[in-house]
């Protein structure tokens, strides 16, 4: 899950994100892990298991809802790590990395630090080469 906070902290660099959603992806999958390796060959335990979780409430929502999936890939590695697949572990943490990373900078419905500094840069530019033509309610650079 390393790599999957590393991509996580390069997509979001502004110092408002709160970066706690690192820490939980380094935390959750060896949770999820030890979970699966308790119940996996119990079904009255993946039963009493769903029940504590459904009534489990997160009492914070997520600042990007990009960051759902993060979640969900710690909870699969965690999984993969559980049943002892730690190759499908590696492959899915390799395709989630060069994924996220592909969508961030080319975009794909949402708008990226990386697209957003771009069109603040060529605001910027077009400000510069045409003073008059700049935005009335910002300040000149």
């Amino acid at each position: 899950m390393l790599p999957v906070s590393w991509v996580h902290r390069g997509i979001h660099r502004s110092s408002t994100f709160d970066h706690s959603l690192d820490k939980t992806t380094m935390i959750l999958p060896g949770v999820v892990a030890s979970i699966v390796l308790v119940v996996q060959y119990s079904l009255a335990l993946a039963f009493a298991l769903a029940g504590v979780v459904a009534g489990v409430q997160f009492r914070r929502a997520l600042q990007d809802t990009f960051d759902a999936l993060f979640i969900l890939m710690a909870i699969g590695t965690g999984i993969a790590a559980g049943v002892e697949a730690l190759e499908v572990a590696a492959v899915m943490t390799v395709f989630f990395c060069y994924a996220t990373l592909y969508v961030c900078r080319f975009g794909d419905g949402f708008e990226s630090d990386y697209m957003a500094e771009r069109k603040e840069r060529k605001r910027l530019l077009k400000a510069r080469q045409h003073p008059a033509d700049a935005d009335p309610d910002t300040e000149p650079p």
